[in-house]
Parts: C-alpha cells; structure tokens; sequence
C-alpha cells in the first residue's frame, strides 16, 4: 500500500513539472561575508578584537515556477563560502603583544526556497527561507613575526543553519539577470558554550550576483 501510495505521489510530481511553466538560471557572484551575533567578538579569543567582512563567492543554479505569475517559485542549489576576518591581538610571556589576522572560512551548500514577486518584465523582489549544510571549516591565524597556521575546525561548528534572504534583481531581454541580497542567519552556528551560556554567533552577509537563464518557458 506504501509503494503503491509513493508511486502515485510520484507520478502526480511528475505531472506537475511536466505541465509547469518552469525557467532555470545559472548564477555566480561576490559575497561580503561575516559573523554577527552578541558574542562574536568573544569567538575570536583575541584582545581588542574587532569583526569585518570576508570577501568571498558563491555559485549555482535556480529553478523558477512561472505559474502564479506575477508571483515566481525559486528553489536553488549553490555553493557559498562564507565566515569572517577578525583582528587583534595576543600576548606571548616571551615576545610580548603581537598583532592577529583571523581568518575563518565555513563552505556551506545553500538551498534557497524564496518567493519573487515581478513589477514588470525587468524588476522582481524576492524573499525567503534558506536551508545550508556546513561541508567544511577551517581558520588560517596571521600572527606578526611567525608562520600563518591553518587549522581544520568543522566539528566546532553545526552541521545546519537557516537564514532568512530579501533582495531585489533585475532581469534583462538577453536572458541576464543582476540581483543584489542580504542573508540573514537565524541559527548559533557554534557548537561550544562560554561561560554564560552557547555562544550567538550566526551567519551574516550580502551577496552580489549575475545569471543567465539556460531554459525558458514556453
């Protein structure tokens, strides 16, 4: 009854996607990237710490539901890097107070389920929930007068977060489209606790991107 009940949900999906009105993009951009939170400067374990953003870059692909046009289905699937730069400072009994880069990479896979709203044929604005699995985490400290250390930190930090996207995009006749958001993460991504409790650091960051749609609809 099980497979029977699976198959018929399966075929009704299909049928769906068949008579859907459906659009794919492809898509790369630049990501400022940082953390954000109550505690994030305690999670550098610097003194006189201070929190920037990280350049970096995602990439991926979207599939849009035309159906409820001027309302648009999104559902994506993107590698994004993101983390932060922390500076300040540690103290050494036998060299004294050196200056410290932090830098701290988390590479997540990103689905974004959003909603697009269309103005016209050019302007849309989109909003969101987005699901991420961290792949992997690493710290790289730039310590003055002694050789950059790299360290694998995965198992510091939570396998999932979810973040909330707003944006706006506009949408050219040749199949291009220039979009600019912000993504703001909902969940502590560190697993550790301080001493007053779990640390509240989250992802935050704005992402700046260009597509070409691969598939139109009909």
């Amino acid at each position: 009854m099980k497979k029977l009940l699976l198959t018929i949900a399966l075929l009704i999906s299909l049928s769906f996607i068949a008579k859907a009105q459906i659009s794919i993009d492809a898509r790369v951009g630049l990501s400022m990237v940082k953390f954000g939170g109550p505690q994030v400067l305690e999670w550098s374990f610097l003194d006189d710490a201070s929190s920037g953003f990280k350049p970096t870059f995602h990439i991926g692909g979207s599939l849009f539901f035309h159906d409820f046009t001027p309302i648009v289905l999104e559902g994506g699937l993107y590698f994004s890097s993101k983390g932060t730069i922390y500076k300040g400072t540690v103290t050494y009994f036998e060299e004294g107070t050196l200056n410290v880069k932090t830098i701290k990479t988390l590479n997540y896979i990103d689905i974004p389920l959003h909603v697009r709203y269309f103005f016209n044929e050019h302007f849309n604005i989109y909003l969101g929930p987005q699901l991420s699995f961290l792949l992997s985490a690493k710290y790289t400290d730039k310590i003055d007068n002694r050789e950059d250390v790299t360290e694998d930190v995965k198992d510091d930090y939570n396998t999932i977060d979810l973040s909330i996207d707003i944006g706006i995009a506009y949408q050219l006749n040749s199949g291009l489209n220039f979009q600019i958001g912000y993504e703001h993460g909902l969940l502590d991504i560190v697993k550790y606790e301080s001493s007053g409790g779990g640390y509240k650091v989250m992802n935050r960051g704005i992402k700046i991107s260009v597509g070409y749609k691969l598939f139109n609809p009909d």
